[in-house]
């Protein structure tokens, strides 16, 4: 417990989230702060932006699926 309370922790507190605006600088800042901490592959296909991503978003909400 004691190395527990000895290491220290960056947080980072994003306000404003929702605003599609702000959506790419909060993928950016995502990706940057995961930099060395290997991602799962869906979460380096969610991180990304682009038509792709968003087609099968869109898609994967159908009632078919």
């Amino acid at each position: 417990m004691e190395i527990f309370d000895t290491y220290s922790l960056d947080v980072v507190l994003v306000t404003d989230a929702q605003k599609p605006e702000h959506e790419e600088e909060i993928r950016d800042m995502f990706l940057r702060l995961q930099n060395g901490t290997t991602l799962k592959a869906q979460e380096k296909r969610n991180a990304r932006s682009g038509n792709m991503r968003d087609f099968v978003k869109e898609i994967a909400a159908h009632p078919i699926l």
